[in-house]
């Protein structure tokens, strides 16, 4: 970790920025590549992981996007508990987003299906807010849907909210 660190504090630095977005894809694939030797449970490298991404985030007080594979009941069910390892990547984080889509849905004629992001944690604001994005297997990318949809702005969510008779 202290490579990335050293890493990321160069590109602060050079950059003349104050912040920037470190992207963990996936944390179980990264948390078990940084156990080099020795044995240890899946449980104990991916807590271990979950807590060097959180120093990692104080440190440079930027923030840290985890990505997480999903256990076998998470699959079905999703939600909050649904990440796979250990329960202190619900713990440890500051908001959850989760991604679903309905596996019934067809590729539109762009090659895109509807993909739900839900904020199932959000320390700072409320969660349960809902937003409508299209995914493109082929670029690989996301663009936000359109329709009624909760901008990330908690200004707006409480807004939408209020308009759904909803506090």
């Amino acid at each position: 970790m202290d490579v990335i660190s050293d890493a990321a504090q160069s590109v602060l630095e050079s950059a003349g920025v104050g912040k920037l977005l470190a992207v963990i894809d996936s944390l179980q694939v990264w948390a078990r590549a940084g156990a080099m030797g020795g044995f240890a449970s899946d449980y104990d490298l991916i807590t271990s992981g979950v807590h060097a991404a959180r120093s990692f985030a104080i440190k440079l007080e930027s923030p840290v996007l985890l990505v997480s594979h999903r256990s076998r009941a998470g699959q079905d069910r999703g939600g909050l508990f649904a990440s796979k390892g250990s329960g202190d990547i619900e713990y440890a984080a500051e908001t959850v987003f989760e991604l679903s889509r309905n596996t019934d849905a067809k590729p539109d004629r762009n090659g895109e299906v509807p993909v739900t992001l839900t904020i199932l944690k959000n320390r700072h604001g409320n969660a349960g807010g809902e937003i409508l994005l299209y995914f493109s297997g082929a670029l690989q990318s996301f663009r936000q849907g359109t329709g009624e949809a909760v901008s990330l702005n908690v200004n707006d969510f409480i807004e939408l909210r209020k308009r759904k008779g909803k506090k």
